[in-house]
């Protein structure tokens, strides 16, 4: 915001992009983001206004490019609150959340345009 660049987050869109990482029971993971915007569906599933996608985006290198941006700053947050509490198991969903860049994600990335 220092260079007057305005607020990084477009709240019509990320607020619903966080909400699929952390608050759904079976929580989004990059390569389903990445799925269903190939697949044109991705406001439906985030239930955030149809059309915002190809405003903010113009360009499928835009959208994967804010995607992993968010991503990693997800993780890292996250990375840094389990450090602050009592040790825990870790379950099953929090596997998930690791960076993209496996096999799937770079399939993935390569069909997109």
């Amino acid at each position: 915001m220092d260079q007057g660049k305005g607020d990084p987050i477009s709240y019509p869109y990320h607020d619903y992009l966080f909400r699929s990482f952390v608050q759904w029971w079976n929580r989004a993971t990059p390569e389903d983001i990445l799925i269903w915007y190939s697949e044109g569906v991705l406001e439906e599933k985030l239930g955030c206004r149809p059309g915002i996608i190809k405003e903010l985006f113009p360009t499928p290198a835009d959208f994967i490019s804010d995607l992993e941006r968010w991503w990693r700053l997800y993780n890292g947050m996250g990375l840094a609150k389990r450090i602050q509490a009592p040790p825990i198991l870790q379950s099953a969903d929090e596997l998930r959340l690791r960076p993209p860049g496996g096999p799937k994600w770079c399939l993935l990335h390569q069909k997109i345009p």
